[in-house]
């Protein structure tokens, strides 16, 4: 990973990814609601800098899907979501 970017990119990044993406709760037809994923950005971000596997971020989106927000997207986005997470790897290293 390098320092490509800057991290108000990163965040932005995957916040875009998140609520574009994954919403898991299906609020993204409403622009004002774009921070409803924000609290999850800080943990994908320290598993983006400790270089973490698909199946380390797919497993942490599944675990906030049951466990935190109580309601699931398919498998398939999951895997999407993780996917796109992934590439924004080399935006910023912390």
């Amino acid at each position: 990973m390098g320092n490509k970017g800057n991290y108000k990119e990163l965040i932005s990044g995957v916040r875009n990814i998140l609520f574009s993406e994954w919403d898991p709760v299906g609020v993204n037809d409403n622009p004002n609601l774009q921070d409803e994923y924000d609290r999850y950005i800080g943990r994908i971000i320290q598993m983006l800098s400790e270089d973490s596997s698909i199946h380390d971020l797919v497993k942490l989106l599944k675990d906030i899907e049951v466990n935190e927000i109580g309601c699931s997207t398919s498998d398939a986005i999951v895997f999407n979501t993780a996917k796109k997470l992934l590439k924004l790897k080399n935006i910023y290293t912390p």
